[in-house]
């Protein structure tokens, strides 16, 4: 989670900066950077690069490095104004999937006096890294796409979308042990770590806001065909708020819910090169975590706003629910106190 024990500034301090330029009525292109205190492998400086074709109201053509739209706020996770909590729900925005890509994205809209109804899909790849249970894993998705339905009736907003597509884990150690496997005769688990597999995300998002008080839910299901390497993963959020302007309270329950799918169990503990090697893997780390957030923003200025929350983590005992760094005797259970500036320019 990238937090600690001491007082810090580093986990989420950032300065975003971007820029478009209108070539005409319907060519533009648009660069946005961001600078962190605090940056993981796949959070480049450069995080949006494409360019746009809007020939009308309707119709949106977007090529480039784009932001990948797996979820409801994907593309304003960086900007904390743009939403009530210091920081989106941990279990649904910090898991393993990767915030951009290369590629395409078509969205098709229509608005009408209360209603206004879009749909949305993208294709493109990426490259970057993964920790899975065999250590930090290169990971290739060559191909990989999506479709996203939103609606909006009033003060109502839905969202739906399905995600799928094919990564390649590239592994040396991995593909060494597979060899040794089926060497060895044990051809069930050597298919079982193979590193070439689908993988679905289904998503689904409810957002209820008026002026007075705001109701947000989301559910997402991460679904490795190929599960025995990578976490299969259902998570959610159910979030209130609560206006007395300029103040807002509000309070998110989250839960994740991790697990690797089993495989042969075959090789002999006689065998003890490979048998240790098994059974390392399948010692995996699991990610259940709940949560309570309790929060309150203040508008100080159109542009400003200062946030304090705290959170409540219910983990449970050996597992790692989120923690990076973990000490013998902790529970897993601990109190995450955080305030912000937000300063939208």
């Amino acid at each position: 989670m990238e937090y600690s024990d001491r007082i810090s500034l580093k986990p989420e301090t950032l300065l975003g900066l971007q820029t478009s330029y209108r070539f005409n009525s319907a060519f533009s292109a648009t660069v946005q950077g961001i600078v962190r205190t605090q940056r993981s492998a796949d959070q480049d400086l450069i995080n949006w690069a494409y360019f746009s074709y809007q020939p009308g109201d309707n119709l949106q053509l977007k090529v480039g490095r784009l932001q990948t739209p797996f979820f409801a706020l994907s593309d304003v996770l960086d900007v904390g104004y743009a939403y009530p909590w210091i920081s989106a729900p941990q279990q649904i925005y910090k898991s393993w999937l990767f915030p951009t890509y290369h590629g395409v994205d078509l969205a098709w809209g229509h608005a009408s006096d209360n209603i206004d109804a879009s749909i949305e899909t993208y294709l493109g790849h990426y490259s970057g890294t993964h920790d899975t249970n065999f250590g930090t894993t290169e990971f290739d998705v060559k191909v990989f796409g999506g479709l996203i339905a939103h609606l909006n009736i009033d003060d109502l907003t839905l969202r739906m979308s399905h995600h799928h597509g094919q990564v390649n884990l590239n592994k040396a150690e991995l593909n060494q042990l597979q060899a040794a496997l089926e060497n060895g005769g044990y051809t069930k688990t050597a298919k079982a770590l193979g590193q070439k597999h689908w993988i679905d995300l289904e998503e689904v998002a409810i957002t209820y806001e008026t002026i007075d008080y705001f109701l947000r839910a989301e559910w997402s299901m991460i679904n490795p065909r190929q599960g025995y390497l990578i976490k299969d993963i259902h998570s959610y959020y159910l979030s209130a708020g609560y206006n007395i302007h300029p103040l807002t309270f509000y309070t998110t329950f989250a839960q994740s819910h991790v697990r690797y799918q089993s495989y042969a169990n075959e090789v002999p503990i006689s065998d003890s090169e490979l048998y240790q090697a098994v059974s390392t893997l399948k010692s995996r780390t699991q990610d259940n975590l709940t949560t309570w957030t309790f929060g309150t923003r203040w508008d100080v200025h159109p542009q400003i706003a200062l946030k304090a929350e705290v959170t409540l983590l219910d983990g449970k005992p050996e597992e790692n629910a989120f923690f990076d760094s973990i000490q013998n005797d902790f529970s897993r259970n601990a109190n995450l106190y955080k305030i912000s500036l937000e300063w939208v320019f």
